[in-house]
């Protein structure tokens, strides 16, 4: 369960930054060293993912907690293929 919060959490920081930082950075890439923090993030949420992946596949599927949350979670796995 922390493992599936903690990607959650990863995600909506990870497209905050992505909307509020890149778009309005001026500097040229080259001389700047967010985008590449961003990107290490990026890669830590889908290692992470891999991690959650591997685990979900020999542990039960959990009932949803409410009728709301099969709707947040495709509505995640539409923003991360995005």
């Amino acid at each position: 369960m922390i493992l599936h919060w903690l990607l959650a959490v990863l995600i909506l920081a990870a497209l905050a930054v992505g909307f509020f930082g890149l778009a309005r950075w001026k500097t040229p890439i080259r001389e700047d060293r967010r985008p590449a923090l961003h990107m290490a993030g990026g890669m830590l949420i889908l290692a992470l993912m891999i991690v959650r992946f591997v685990v979900r596949l020999g542990t039960a599927r959990p009932a949803p907690a409410n009728r709301l949350a099969p709707v947040v979670h495709y509505g995640f796995y539409v923003l991360v293929r995005s």
